[in-house]
């Protein structure tokens, strides 16, 4: 179930399905109170850096590198100012800043005379990181390279947490409504509709574009299940939406649990087993049974 994605925080996105009958909202927010993906339990490894304004310095840090034996003075670069390493799991790592800041493995990233260091850090996995190395038997310059390819999913986390991309997002789902004559596409006109999603689909500490891409296929396939699991079409009857009938119940809804509409005259050809209103004790409002077409009144009322 292909949904649109939001291009900005705090504008919800619509989209609307089954020709216009049912429409999904999605609200992406800055998750203010996402904690360091460092600090997580099923972290794949350590950020380090060599300087002195970041949260990950380190002053030594290079010595995870390799051997410092193998250096000139505690110097990391040999002659020719390439970078020593090898030897151990720590993978290097260089460092962009202009507007944002950007980790990527060493050589890698963006460079710019003024706004990059190409030897910046370093990234330590964890030690779960490297007892899956082991446990597969890596070494060498194989071992390596499986681990600047964790490091570098590590690094659009750990930039999208540094740079504040880290994000909640809701995704609800209702009836459409009419307002003038056409589906309302304004979220405030919902708030009293029922979310057939039922708050299943809000998730915090999305970590960037990666996360992002992963929660509108998990929201999709959310809402398809709702969707699938809706009523179908049966002999003498037919199933969908009932706009004109909720709009009534909407103006009838009163302390009564089951209200008798009139729809005598109405181009109705869809149902739908819940209005999204409530009634006066609180309880949704559902329709009582199945529509026929040449139905004139319609009785809807709680647990059905």
């Amino acid at each position: 179930m292909q949904l649109n994605k939001p291009d900005q925080t705090g504008v919800p996105e619509y989209t609307l399905l089954n020709d216009d009958n049912y429409i999904v909202f999605i609200k992406q927010e800055h998750d203010e109170g996402a904690d360091s993906p460092m600090e997580s339990d099923d972290s794949f490894g350590t950020f380090h850096s060599l300087c002195t304004k970041h949260l990950s310095y380190r002053r030594d840090c290079a010595r995870l590198l390799t051997n410092a034996s193998v250096w000139r003075d505690d110097d990391p670069f040999d002659a020719s100012g390439s970078l020593i390493y090898g030897g151990t799991d720590a993978v290097p790592l260089s460092y962009f800043e202009h507007g944002v800041g950007i980790w990527s493995v060493y050589g890698e990233g963006p460079t710019c005379q003024f706004d990059s260091v190409q030897f910046a850090g370093v990234w330590e996995p964890s030690a779960m990181t490297v007892e899956a190395a082991n446990h597969k038997g890596l070494t060498g310059e194989s071992r390596y390279e499986w681990l600047a390819g964790i490091a570098r999913v590590e690094c659009e986390t750990w930039n999208a947490w540094c740079n504040g991309y880290v994000y909640y997002c809701a995704a609800s789902m209702y009836v459409t409504r009419l307002v003038d004559d056409a589906v309302s596409t304004d979220i405030d006109d919902y708030k009293h509709r029922v979310d057939l999603l039922e708050g299943d689909g809000s998730y915090g500490g999305l970590f960037g574009d990666p996360d992002m891409v992963s929660y509108m296929e998990d929201a999709g396939s959310l809402v398809k299940g709702v969707l699938d699991d809706l009523p179908v079409d049966k002999p003498g009857f037919t199933v969908g939406k009932l706009i004109e009938v909720l709009e009534r119940a909407e103006e009838s809804n009163g302390a009564d649990s089951s209200i008798v509409l009139d729809i005598s005259g109405m181009d109705m050809d869809v149902v739908l087993m819940s209005t999204g209103y409530k009634d006066g004790t609180g309880n949704p409002v559902r329709l009582k049974g199945w529509v026929k077409p040449e139905q004139t009144k319609l009785a809807i009322g709680e647990g059905i």
